[in-house]
């Protein structure tokens, strides 16, 4: 939007030109909040547990990621993490989007549950593994595990690598 201020606006012209600028940012302001709204809640649908932090779960950026990445190890908790520092758009709305500040953060159905204090008190209080689905949990995956050695006589484990050809 191109606008040329000159000395020589009245009060009227001049509030009607920052009003136009003013309704042209809403808008577009509104139309991002909104993508970038279902690009965060599909995110965090994904998977059930789903933690966000600075670095990854092997190099965790700061002492607050480490900490929070150690205390899940020892949970023995399955989720899928994102570097929240590989995109700065990302990180910005989904302060908004949760109205939580700072990182880590943990997810459990896609609904936040809190940050690396949050993490420690609902552990201390043992409540952390009532809140995890038990299809993340150790537990669950023995269940898994079980299931799947009941119902085939020969069960195959290895890692998988797919490559891709352009």
């Amino acid at each position: 939007m191109d606008a040329v201020f000159h000395e020589n606006l009245s009060p009227f012209e001049f509030f009607k030109t920052i009003e136009s600028f003013y309704k042209y940012y809403e808008n577009d302001f509104e139309k991002d909040k909104q993508s970038m709204f279902e690009k965060i809640k599909n995110m965090l649908n994904l998977y059930p547990v789903i933690i966000i932090l600075t670095g990854t779960p092997q190099d965790p950026y700061c002492g607050y990621s480490k900490t929070f990445i150690e205390i899940i190890n020892k949970l023995e908790i399955r989720y899928k993490s994102y570097d929240i520092l590989k995109n700065d758009n990302l990180r910005g709305w989904l302060r908004v989007y949760t109205g939580w500040k700072t990182f880590p953060q943990l997810y459990i159905n896609g609904k936040i549950i809190g940050g690396c204090d949050t993490l420690k008190d609902l552990v201390k209080e043992n409540k952390i593994m009532d809140m995890i689905p038990e299809e993340c949990s150790r537990k669950g995956a023995i269940k898994e595990l079980n299931k799947i050695l009941s119902i085939n006589e020969i069960v195959l484990f290895g890692e998988v690598n797919i490559v891709y050809i352009y």
